[in-house]
């Protein structure tokens, strides 16, 4: 029996219907909600996702991923450096060596490393980002 796949969807203000494929045979599900976790490729984030977005945090590592204007992706990693007091200039010395940074401190993060391996390195802005103390009452 071959595999289940995605093939598209649509919505209207009663909920969202699904096709999918295995095989030759067709099968619509039409639910109130639907949820797709197809991955980067996905037919269904191609189709349904339109603004919106997602964060994910562990370990000093920050994960935002967010729909944009135009049908641009827009994705941002950050993750906690001491060497970052204000006085440290930004560690990569250019795209490439940035791009090679982020898949080392992203290993384990499948989504990140996607986002990260198909972007052209020219495109990855390295930037710091400053903590400033807690402010007293």
């Amino acid at each position: 029996m071959g595999s289940k796949s995605t093939h598209g969807g649509e919505e209207d203000e009663d909920g969202a219907t699904v096709q999918f494929i295995r095989d030759d045979e067709h099968t619509s599900v039409k639910a109130p909600l639907v949820i797709g976790a197809g991955g980067i490729h996905s037919v269904i984030r191609s189709k349904g996702l339109k603004v919106g977005g997602m964060q994910a945090i562990a370990n000093g590592r920050t994960m935002t991923v967010c729909n944009g204007a135009h049908g641009k992706l827009y994705w941002a990693l950050s993750l906690i450096d001491e060497s970052t007091d204000g006085h440290t200039k930004v560690r990569s010395k250019d795209c490439a060596e940035s791009k090679a940074r982020l898949i080392q401190e992203f290993e384990g993060w499948d989504l990140a490393l996607k986002l990260v391996e198909v972007t052209d390195a020219e495109l990855i802005l390295e930037r710091r980002v400053l903590d400033l103390p807690v402010l007293a009452e």
